[in-house]
């Protein structure tokens, strides 16, 4: 069940990703002609200012793949302050992902995160020859003598001191 639930929402996640490439989505033709007006002082309709579209633009889950494997890590902030950014890296060898956020609980949202990626891993295995290790960290860790560097850190520098208080 959990399987082909799976199947169909990658379908539809699919279909919308292709339509999206053939300039078929909605969002991005919405903020061409905002731009447009604005370049060319046109006035804009009331829909650019009404709830519906600042919700539409409101993203609060902003992710995105490096396709370069060269890259050690790859990341980014929220686009949103109250959001989340996800930079992801697609491997050979696994999936490797940065998150990051200004206010939330990131760190839940990263174990939540990879709790989910080793689910679908274990409900994938049985069609493919490729095996999901879920605690590949410890495991190193507990296998080489030498310490190695900890690749999680929890923390938040407030780079633009956005939460001082303002004089």
């Amino acid at each position: 069940e959990k399987l082909n639930a799976l199947r169909v929402a990658t379908q539809h996640h699919s279909a919308g990703v292709k339509l999206a490439s053939q300039g078929k989505g909605v969002d991005r033709h919405l903020f061409a002609l905002k731009c447009i007006a604005e370049k060319n002082g046109i006035a804009t309709p009331d829909f650019f200012s009404s709830n519906a579209y600042k919700k539409l633009n409101h993203t609060i889950l902003s992710t995105s793949n490096c396709g370069n494997p060269s890259l050690r890590l790859f990341g980014f902030g929220p686009v949103v302050p109250d959001g989340f950014g996800i930079g992801y890296i697609i491997r050979d060898t696994g999936l490797q992902y940065s998150i990051s956020s200004k206010h939330r609980q990131t760190k839940r949202y990263a174990h939540t995160l990879q709790q989910t990626l080793c689910d679908m891993g274990k409900l994938l295995e049985p069609l493919s020859a490729v095996t999901v290790a879920c605690d590949m960290i410890e495991e190193n860790r507990a296998s080489t003598s030498s310490k190695q560097p900890i690749e999680f850190l929890e923390d938040y520098h407030d780079l633009f001191g956005e939460s001082k208080a303002s004089s």
